[in-house]
């Protein structure tokens, strides 16, 4: 899985299931799957486990950060 984002024009592009999905980076959404303990991308209707560099990389280029910080088991 690769994330693109073209600073330029501001969208981002990634390979779902087959498909590649393109987006505006401010229409995404960072967030949260708590029983896998990963990020969430909300990309086109659809959502993507991704890993903790490439959600702040998103964040940073503009998409809004909806993620919760999960606490660790005893």
């Amino acid at each position: 899985m690769s994330i693109e984002i073209d600073s330029e024009q501001d969208i981002c592009s990634v390979e779902i299931e087959g498909s590649r999905h393109r987006a505006p980076v401010d229409s995404l959404r960072i967030g949260t799957d708590a029983e896998a303990r990963l990020s969430v991308l909300y990309i086109d209707g659809k959502r993507l486990h991704i890993s903790e560099e490439d959600a702040q990389r998103l964040v940073v280029a503009g998409a809004e950060d909806q993620r919760r910080h999960l606490m660790a088991d005893d």
